[in-house]
Formats: structure tokens, C-alpha cells, sequence
């Protein structure tokens, strides 16, 4: 997987995070979903390579939450993770 960080206005950066939260979806899920979309990227194995992806990303973040005793983080990684239709 790649990274990109990306410099948006603070303003679209709360409406994002408002719109991910009404979708129980993260920032990352949600821009990826539009992205998708916005480009009719209708590839089976690109969704399937992208959620499997993320799954991993949370399942490994969990963890690591985990092995550092922070509970409440660890369960909302895996919970991100069990969202991602794993």
C-alpha cells in the first residue's frame, strides 16, 4: 500500500470526519470509497486488493495497541478492521 499525506483545509477536514462517522466508515475508507467511485473503478480485484489492505493496516495497529496495554485504541483498530468487510 501506498502513502499519501494530503494538506486539506480544516473546514473540508470536519466534514469529512462528520460524513466518515454517518458512513461508520474511517478517513481513509471514505476518500478511497470516493475515489472509486469518482472514477467508475469498478475492478473487483482493486476492491478486493484495497479492503484487504486496510484490513491488515488495523489488524497490525491493533496489535501493536495491544502490546503496549492501551485497550480502548487496540479495540477501536480491531473494530475498524471488523467494519471493512473482511
Amino acid at each position: 500500500m501506498t502513502t499519501i499525506v494530503l494538506d486539506i483545509p480544516s473546514e473540508l477536514s470536519f466534514l469529512l470526519r462528520k460524513r466518515a462517522e454517518l458512513e461508520c466508515k474511517t478517513m481513509e475508507e471514505l476518500i478511497i470509497d470516493a475515489i472509486l467511485s469518482y472514477y467508475g473503478i469498478v475492478d473487483p480485484k482493486v476492491k478486493v486488493e484495497v479492503h484487504l489492505k486496510l484490513c491488515e493496516k488495523y489488524l497490525k495497529e491493533g496489535e501493536e495497541f495491544l502490546v503496549r496495554e492501551d485497550y480502548i485504541q487496540a479495540s477501536e483498530k480491531f473494530l475498524g478492521f471488523s467494519f471493512t468487510d473482511c
